[in-house]
């Protein structure tokens, strides 16, 4: 199993059947899915393993996660040192798809038993299919959470970050998505919104379909369709709305950028968003220099290379921000005798 492939895994499906809890349908579905390809089989059967034998970790759980985490982290240190003869490249996505399994497991059914948890770091983003296969990207620094009976019961999801949807269409089940400046209600349709706990403005980007919005303590709704993009302040309540001509906005998930005579400070906005990275200026007037380019799966580096290059600018590099500062030439002078 290949580890861009791993996101593909139904860990609810191996919660289910590793509990002992899988209705028939599931077990057929899983039947199905060990059939689909011979790693499948190895890769549950060393997550059963690793669960077998860390059976008694809800006993000595404590509220702190980062416990938890080395306690499943130190047996699969184990593991890796008992078994010698399996394929080192193989066992490391094995064993590592199954520590994910266990986190996984941990944060829905003992943090939160009746709510599934997914959440990124400041150096991740990931890809996952959702119980009515809508599928969502979490964009750095991201959380969602989720009714275990998502799809039984309703469809609805709690958000703290940044995300991009893919949602399946169920006409008798809206797709609601909640965050602190509002919640998002939705049928099918592709969308991106950005609402951070701590941002007191909130995005919304709506590739494809409509979603309406309905902003917290506030009486009136707003539909925005295909191509639009708003932005809400939650502090002042004011919603601005325009069309968006490029895909800048979803350029963290796609790395597809497209700046149409745009200022550096614009620039290094999108770019803190696609790479997660503070990007600073020596002074206002570079922050005002306009530039027209697109990029397509280039590193952030490679980008801010070809932007120095062009305006003679030099980039300063600290562990916390890259600052883009004016070349000092030296300056000569004549001296007449």
């Amino acid at each position: 199993m290949k580890k861009e492939d791993l996101h593909n895994v139904n860990w609810d499906l191996i919660s289910d059947i590793l509990t002992d809890t899988a209705s028939e349908d599931q077990k057929t579905e899983f039947k199905n899915w060990l059939a689909q390809d011979v790693l499948n089989s190895s890769f549950f059967n060393e997550i059963k393993e690793i669960w077998l034998k860390t059976g008694n970790l809800s006993h000595c759980y404590s509220s702190d996660t980062n416990y938890a985490w080395g306690i499943v982290k130190s047996k699969t240190i184990q593991r890796n040192k008992k078994v010698v003869k399996l394929k080192r490249a193989l066992y490391w996505t094995i064993s590592a798809a199954a520590s994910l399994f266990l986190i996984f497991y941990f944060s829905k059914n003992i943090l939160s038993p009746e709510k599934a948890i997914l959440s990124t770091t400041n150096n991740s983003i990931i890809a996952y299919k959702l119980p009515d296969n809508s599928e969502v990207d979490l964009n750095y620094q991201t959380e969602i959470k989720y009714n275990k009976k998502f799809i039984r019961k309703n469809r609805e999801l709690w958000l703290n970050g940044e995300a991009f949807f893919d949602v399946e269409k169920v006409k008798s089940k809206p797709f609601v998505i909640h965050t602190q400046q509002g919640s998002f209600k939705v049928l099918g349709t592709s969308f991106n919104i950005s609402s951070y706990k701590n941002d007191s403005l909130l995005s919304l980007f709506v590739k494809t379909g409509e979603v309406e919005f309905f902003p917290k303590n506030v009486n009136n709704s707003f539909v925005v369709k295909k191509g639009e993009q708003i932005h809400y302040n939650k502090i002042n309540k004011k919603l601005s709305k325009k069309k968006n001509k490029t895909e800048n906005f979803i350029a963290w998930k796609t790395k597809t950028l497209t700046f149409d005579d745009l200022t550096l400070e614009e620039i290094a906005i999108i770019l803190k968003r696609t790479y997660n990275t503070e990007i600073r200026f020596e002074n206002e007037n570079i922050q005002q220099i306009r530039f027209t380019a697109q990029f397509k799966n280039q590193s952030l580096d490679k980008i801010l290379k070809v932007i120095a290059m062009t305006f003679e600018l030099e980039i300063q590099k600290t562990d916390d921000y890259i600052k883009l500062l004016e070349i000092k030439h030296e300056q000569t002078t004549d001296q007449n005798n």
